[in-house]
Formats: structure tokens, C-alpha cells, sequence
């Protein structure tokens, strides 16, 4: 099973959580080239049936000429970007955090030099109550999309910055005609420089909310693919789930697990007289079977040996209903072949699995190119020479003592023992107490 080393782990959410930056800001400039086309349609439509109007507006053709130029300059830009942006997304590209500064001083300014052309249209004060001066909060909260707090705060500060300047300059303009005090009065243009900061605030603080939901969302897939990736496709979803739940610790560890060997009685005779698409079909037709009841009792398969498997219940996550567990799904193995086999859906079939339980050493073993969620320990060992003794016996489920005494009265009342006494298995110097456990009738 294949593992993304850490750092490339990393790396692949930078790059995954840029593009989503990116696909943020397309549609942000998406939004503001649509704002553009209306307004420009806007104008147009005056210009052609209204000019009278166009020129209390702006005050001169030359303005509207300017202004024009203007407009179809930032249209351009802003179509550019867009462009420029689809492109560096198909190519997995960054945009240069300059550019995106930069872009932003460029749409922010726009307000700014809309009142410019608009001071010989009316007295220059009134220029600061015209609706381009309410279009700096519009791209404030537009730049929320950019997901980026520092960039938030600093379209606000531009926009603070360019309207008390232009305050500053309408104000020592002299006005034609009355005016109302309050419109140049400096306590009222103060508290709108605060709003225009406090936007640019606020705005970053919800782009940094949705930038952490991002995150979290990136995350939480990013680590069900590692799960999915430590453990192949032999994890149930309830299992991943806990995974994700619980932060469970993937290093080496001790847990108490208990271990099942599987095997296929007779299969290389099988296998010698099969073609092999018929053999491979006879497994995964019956090892499908047997996931589904290992899967379905918290277990997981952690390895495939030819013709059988290794499974382990009680990690990655702590179970105490371990052996329960394990004898459980050895049962519904043991069942569901028999049925199968009757049934004439797959070959006769008879099975041999081993049980036992006890402290294991569990974790990643490998190098940062290829690990593997591996048990390792003695009770592993016992496991595997228990199910090689059912040859012996004749025997389809033994477990080790240990099993059954963590199996509980409950559990014990359900399935018929037989026990076969101390037996000397190889490789131990001590004798092991075997019982074979079998469904009560």
C-alpha cells in the first residue's frame, strides 16, 4: 500500500488550496467584468437616447470621451486578467502576489477617478455623495473573495487613502452656488474614511473564515485520501470515519489486538486445474464475501497472502470488544462460505482461520517512498500457527486461550468450545492452551 510522504502530502494541499484561491478570485473578476459590461450598456443607452443626460453627468463630451477610454481600458485589464488566470489554473501556475496587489489597487482607484471626471458636472462636493463613491464598499466586500485577510485590509486602506485625498481636493474647490455645510464638513468625510477601513477590516476577517473552511475541507479530504491510501480499499466507511473523528496516531504504538489468519483449504489443487481468470474470479467472488463480515465487525484486512488474508481488530483503532469482534466475523466467514458453497455459487469450499490475541507493536513501516500499516509482534506469529493447526485437527475456527477469555459469558453462550489441550506450536517454548470454537446448533 502506497503512502504520500509528509512533505508531499503538504505540498499537494498548497497547491490544491492555491487553485481554490484562484478559482475564488476568477470568480470574483467574473463578477466585476459582468458589473462593468452593465454599467458601459448603461451609459450607452444614455449617450444614444438620452445625451442631455450623460451631459448633466459628466459636464462635456470631453469628460464622457475620457471617461469612455477609461472604461474600456479597465474592461480590457480586467478581461486580461481573467484570461490569465484560466490559464494559470489549467497549468497548476500561481498568480504572482504582486500581480494580485496590483490588481487590487486598480479596481479600488476606479471610484476614485469616476468622481475625478465628474467635478465639472455639479458642485464638487456633491461628487463625494454620488453613487461611485458608494462603489468603494462594493469592491471591499468583493474582495472578500480573494480570501486573503492581508489583501482585504489593504483595499480598504487604498480606498480610505484615495477618498480622504480626494476629500481634500473637492473641499478647496470653489463651489457653484449654496452648499450645505454638513457636505464638506470634516467629521462627516472622517467617519466614512473610518467605515472605508473598517469594510477592508471586516471583510478580511470573513475572507479568513471562509479561507479556513477551505483549509478544513482540503484537509479532512486530504487525510481520508491518506487513510484510504495507508489501508488500500479494505477499510469499511465506519472505520474511516473514526479515523477521521479521532486523530488517530498512525506511528508505532502498542495496542491489544487480536489477529486473524485466513486460508483456503485445498486451493493450490484448485488452482492447478482452473484457468486463471477462473481462479482470480473464485476469489474476489469469495474474498468479497469475507471483507463485507470483516469490515462489518470494526476489523480491517491489513494483508492478502495468495490464497488468504491477515486481519486485525483493535487497531488503528483501540476496540476492547476485540476478540468479539473477531470471532464474530470468523463465524459469519465460516457461515457465508457454507452458504455459498451449497448454493453452487462458488466451488465447495471448506476454510481454516486462526485466532489470537495480545500486545502488538502497530504502525507505519517502509521508507517516505512506500510505508505500510503493518502488526508486528508474537501474537501475529501464534495467529498464523493456530490456523496452520487446523490441519491437524480437522478444524475450521481455533483460537488461543486468551481469545476466549476476553470473549465474555454473553459471547461464550453463543458458540459450542472444544478444547484440545496445551499444544507445543513451533517457534514457542511454552505450551498453548487451543480451543476450537464452533456456531451453537
Amino acid at each position: 500500500m502506497n503512502v504520500v510522504p509528509a512533505i508531499t502530502a503538504t505540498k499537494t494541499f498548497d497547491e490544491s488550496f492555491a487553485r481554490e484561491v484562484m478559482r475564488s478570485e476568477r470568480l470574483r473578476i467574473t463578477v466585476v467584468v459582468i458589473g462593468l459590461t452593465i454599467i458601459a450598456g448603461r451609459w450607452a443607452s444614455l449617450w444614444l437616447f438620452w445625451p442631455e443626460t450623460i451631459e448633466l453627468q459628466l459636464g462635456s463630451a470631453l469628460n464622457l470621451a475620457a471617461l469612455s477610454t477609461l472604461w474600456v481600458v479597465l474592461l480590457t485589464y480586467e478581461l486580461y486578467v481573467l484570461a490569465r488566470l484560466t490559464v494559470l489554473l489549467r497549468r497548476g501556475k500561481r498568480l504572482p502576489t504582486i500581480f494580485r496587489y496590483t490588481n487590487a489597487f486598480v479596481e479600488i482607484s476606479l471610484p476614485t477617478m469616476i468622481m475625478l471626471f465628474g467635478l465639472e458636472a455639479s458642485s464638487p462636493a456633491y461628487v463625494l455623495y454620488t453613487p461611485p463613491a458608494w462603489a468603494y464598499f462594493l469592491f471591499i466586500i468583493l474582495a472578500t473573495l480573494r480570501l486573503d485577510f492581508w489583501l482585504c485590509l489593504f483595499t480598504g486602506l487604498v480606498a480610505a487613502i484615495e477618498y480622504t485625498l480626494l476629500t481634500i481636493h473637492v473641499v478647496s474647490q470653489p463651489q457653484t452656488g449654496p452648499i450645505d455645510p454638513l457636505l464638506i464638513a470634516p467629521l462627516s468625510h472622517g467617519v466614512r474614511v473610518g467605515l472605508l477601513i473598517g469594510a477592508g477590516v471586516l471583510a478580511g476577517l470573513v475572507s479568513l473564515q471562509v479561507r479556513r473552511q477551505f483549509t478544513r475541507a482540503l484537509r479532512s479530504v486530504e487525510e481520508q485520501n491518506r487513510i484510504l491510501g495507508m489501508f488500500g480499499q479494505h477499510v469499511s466507511p465506519a472505520v474511516v470515519d473514526r479515523l477521521l473523528s479521532q486523530d488517530v496516531e498512525l506511528g508505532g504504538e502498542v495496542r491489544h489486538v487480536c489477529v486473524m489468519f485466513l486460508d483456503i483449504q485445498g486451493f493450490t489443487s484448485y488452482s492447478e486445474s482452473r484457468q486463471p481468470e477462473e481462479v482470480v474470479t473464485y476469489l474476489n467472488r469469495l474474498f468479497a464475501v469475507m471483507i463485507d463480515a470483516v469490515n462489518a465487525h470494526n476489523g480491517i484486512v491489513n494483508k492478502f497472502l495468495g490464497d488468504g488474508f491477515m486481519a486485525v481488530f483493535g487497531a488503528p483503532i483501540t476496540d476492547p470488544s476485540d476478540c468479539r469482534n473477531a470471532v464474530a466475523a470468523s463465524l459469519e466467514i465460516v457461515r457465508r462460505t457454507e452458504a455459498m458453497s451449497a448454493a453452487g455459487e462458488i466451488e465447495t469450499t471448506h476454510i481454516r482461520i486462526g485466532l489470537h490475541a495480545g500486545e502488538a507493536v502497530t504502525g507505519n513501516v517502509g521508507s517516505s517512498a512506500r510505508k505500510e500499516y503493518t502488526i508486528i509482534g508474537d501474537v501475529v506469529n501464534l495467529a498464523s500457527r493456530l490456523e496452520q493447526l487446523n490441519k491437524q485437527f480437522g478444524s475450521t475456527l481455533l483460537v488461543s486461550e486468551t481469545v476466549l477469555q476476553r470473549l465474555g459469558d454473553e459471547a461464550l453462550r453463543a458458540v459450542q468450545t472444544l478444547p484440545h489441550g496445551p499444544m507445543q506450536v513451533r517457534g514457542r517454548e511454552q505450551a498453548v492452551e487451543v480451543f476450537e470454537i464452533q456456531p451453537t446448533a
